[in-house]
């Protein structure tokens, strides 16, 4: 495992540990920039909630040192949030403020006027395949695989307190990614291949594909998720929350 995670670390992070290529490398990566689309059930009549929502910023998260949701391929994906969710929420009959730059931004009077605070997480999980050998992989003995989980947190929080009233993890389905493609390595004086060298825009590429097929189908689950009775009972004991915090 540990000849896994260095030449993960090595490689995936920062795209290769090797000096500037020479012309004979030179390569310039195709990127599939992924487009988040949803629109949730049309309604004829909803009843209409007492409770407001306004959103926070998404907030992206990784495992490991590399920031996944953060490549091109992923451009899209704050904006396609920020958009989705206030529709879901307009769409089940709740109230919708803002949005604001960030929490620090909103006015005392928008605060007294909201009930929740919506903070969506997201997070990119890549999970290395079983211990490999380096020659194994240079001598394309072994194509091994990454496992991939995105994940995405939904945290209600009272608004004055920030006092976290309600949550949801959603979880795409896992998939798997071959390894990037090899570009070289390096060796040590032993003759031994001490690093590895590969070109990751295949695996954001992949990544970014699969996450645009799945975001349809987890929007719909928020859409089912967010009930506007459980809502309603929760701004009881946000309102009894706040009385005690002095608010």
């Amino acid at each position: 495992m540990k000849n896994i995670m260095i030449m993960l670390g090595c490689v995936l992070i920062y795209g290769g540990c090797a000096t500037a290529p020479t012309s004979n490398q030179q390569y310039i990566p195709t990127q599939h920039v992924a487009n988040f689309e949803y629109s949730p059930p049309s309604q004829a009549t909803v009843q209409q909630s007492p409770v407001v929502f306004t959103m926070g910023q998404v907030i992206y998260k990784h495992a490991g040192e590399t920031p996944w949701l953060s490549k091109p391929q992923f451009a899209n994906l704050e904006k396609a949030i920020g958009e989705d969710l206030p529709e879901i929420l307009a769409a089940k009959g709740f109230g919708v403020r803002g949005p604001f730059d960030s929490y620090d931004l909103i006015p005392y009077g928008e605060k007294k006027a909201i009930d929740f605070y919506l903070q969506p997480i997201v997070t990119a999980d890549i999970s290395p395949p079983d211990p490999l050998y380096r020659s194994d992989i240079l001598e394309a003995k072994i194509s091994p695989m990454l496992k991939v989980i995105f994940k995405m947190d939904l945290e209600a929080r009272e608004i004055m307190t920030r006092e976290l009233m309600w949550s949801k993890r959603l979880t795409f389905t896992e998939f798997e990614s071959p390894l990037p493609p090899l570009i070289g390595g390096f060796q040590e004086d032993n003759g031994k291949v001490n690093k590895l060298m590969f070109r990751p825009e295949r695996l954001e590429n992949m990544m970014a594909e699969e996450a645009e097929k799945q975001y349809p189908v987890l929007m719909k689950t928020i859409h089912t998720l967010v009930d506007s009775e459980e809502m309603a009972i929760i701004k009881k004991q946000a309102q009894e929350l706040k009385t005690k915090k002095g608010y």
